[in-house]
């Protein structure tokens, strides 16, 4: 009797396996026409097999970090490693108001509640206006004098000033929301939030469990895990269809809320990246009717001369990759120096690091954001805020008497590329050449090219030049010329550019402030009209 070949898996293999066995067992049966009803049997075992099979290795695949395809699959393993993925954060911008032809006076102050909403034209074309918010309650009065205190209205104290005096102000892209639950006095009560795409570190929450009904804030804490029984926490869990839910506390981490009260939260709904819109794009309010105050009409808005910045999406599945191992390798202690490059990574809005340590033993971090401008100045400065907040970071985290100190700025080196292209007969040479430029530039896009030392970063080396542009269609040969950061018409033979960074100093390297150029290039078909 034939035995099963227990490695057949798909439709062919599994089919021939059947009709094998039951040539052994019904010898009798010798039709092998499609029209056969015992064919047609066959056939409907051998096509289940087959899907059953397919579900079997995708569950399988999913099982494991690096095979993982779905959203789902890998945040679940993110959990079980104690990982926090990053979540989306909002884009800020500042705009100039103008007052002047408004109607403000000082008896009749003209009124711009927090939140007061302002539109932008989109990245893409398109798209729906972008909304970003009013930072900072403002208000205009008639003159300096009348600027002289900040009025307080409905308890909520806003900075003033005379309607003669541009301001400029700050906004944050997104849009707020408010929604009320009531506790179930459940311990671990999850509550899902309406919308998607919520800003986590925008969530504020309010129990009216306080003295004769009052509001009590609760805080926002990554893991619940950290806070005692009676603290006021919530964590938020942000699950693979972008949507938030909120987990409050169970009497052992973190209070429970009292039963039957009202549970109000706040939050901020954001577009990530897509809010990092063009200068000049926030043009107008929304709305000049402001409820209880003066109307807005007259108000001039002065766009924003630079673009928005700080917008970034949730972690991608490709970041998660990374970062996990990273993170579980750390164990969130900064101990080696690719500690210190995996931890700062996990400080919100850091997209790459590095770290080395000097000769009095004191280790230097640098650090950028996703810049707006990338590859148009010399240097990637990082904010203030986020200068703190890396140290904040990682005091905790370094072992006693290692100190760290945290630069402020990284420097982008240009390279110097030259090369001689030949195009193969029968293609357009112009548009060669320009498949070529892009295929180059790609090898050094921001979201590639890394810091010496990083887990992610990978080598841009004259060879990997070479393999790129070969692969492009209708290329003959190309011969590099010039392959250098350090300046000169040389090529730096070992050519690994990723991640040159100096002993005691920071590098990311760039393609467009260097000089990127084909110094001939001949063959292939001249465009009409050149």
């Amino acid at each position: 009797m034939s035995n099963f070949d227990h490695t057949s898996r798909d439709f062919s293999s599994i089919q021939a396996d059947l009709l094998r066995r039951a040539q052994d067992q019904i010898p009798e049966w010798t039709s092998r026409d499609e029209s056969d009803f015992g064919t047609m049997l066959v056939d409907l075992w051998a096509y289940m097999g087959d899907v059953l099979h397919y579900y079997v290795d995708r569950a399988a695949g999913e099982a494991f970090l690096q095979t993982a395809t779905q959203r789902e699959s890998v945040l679940a393993i993110a959990n079980l490693l104690d990982y926090v993925p990053a979540g989306r954060r909002a884009a800020t911008a500042t705009i100039t108001l103008n007052a002047t032809t408004t109607t403000a006076t000082d008896t009749n102050p003209v009124y711009l509640p927090r939140y007061t909403r302002f539109l932008a034209r989109p990245l893409v074309e398109s798209a729906s206006s972008v909304v970003f918010t009013l930072n900072t309650p403002t208000a205009f009065v008639g003159s300096a004098s009348g600027a002289s205190a900040n009025l307080v209205k409905n308890g909520v104290t806003y900075n003033t000033y005379a309607k003669t005096t541009p301001v400029v102000i700050g906004v944050t892209e997104g849009e707020i929301f408010t929604e009320s639950y009531s506790s179930t006095g459940v311990v671990g009560q999850k509550i899902t939030l309406r919308n998607t795409g919520v800003v986590t570190e925008s969530i504020t929450v309010n129990v009216n469990e306080g003295p004769n009904g009052s509001a009590v804030s609760y805080s926002y804490i990554d893991r619940l895990i950290k806070a005692t029984s009676s603290q006021r926490v919530f964590s938020v869990d942000v699950a693979a269809d972008n949507s938030s839910i909120l987990t409050f506390g169970n009497a052992v981490n973190g209070k429970v809320p009292t039963i039957n009260s009202t549970i109000s939260i706040t939050y901020r709904r954001s577009r990530g990246g897509a809010g990092n819109v063009n200068a000049q794009a926030i043009y107008r309010l929304e709305s000049t009717t402001v409820p209880g105050a003066p109307n807005l009409d007259g108000l001039v808005i002065i766009p924003n001369a630079s673009p928005a910045a700080g917008g970034v999406d949730i972690e991608s599945i490709s970041s998660l990759k990374a970062n996990i191992p990273a993170s579980f390798r750390s164990q969130d202690r900064a101990v080696s120096l690719q500690d210190y490059i995996d931890i700062v990574k996990r400080v919100p809005g850091i997209v790459k690091s590095t770290a080395w340590v000097d000769a009095s033993n004191v280790v230097h971090v640098r650090a950028v954001q996703e810049p707006s401008n990338y590859g148009s100045n010399n240097v990637l400065v990082l904010p203030a805020d986020k200068v703190t907040a890396i140290q904040d970071y990682l005091d905790p985290r370094e072992i006693v008497y290692v100190s760290s100190v945290v630069g402020a700025s990284v420097t982008l080196t240009g390279i110097r590329f030259k090369a001689n292209l030949k195009v193969m007969d029968g293609f357009i040479r112009e548009t060669v050449v320009d498949n070529v430029k892009k295929t180059i530039k790609d090898l050094f896009r921001f979201d590639v090219v890394d810091f010496h030392g990083s887990s992610t970063s990978a080598s841009v080396s004259l060879g990997s030049v070479y393999r790129a542009a070969v692969a492009v269609e209708g290329v003959d040969y190309i011969t590099v010329t010039v392959f250098t950061t350090t300046g000169g018409d040389v090529i730096d033979l070992t050519g690994t550019f990723v991640g040159v960074v100096p002993a005691q100093g920071s590098m990311l390297v760039v393609l467009d402030n260097g000089v990127f150029e084909f110094t001939t290039v001949t063959g292939g078909i001249l465009a009409q009209g050149t």
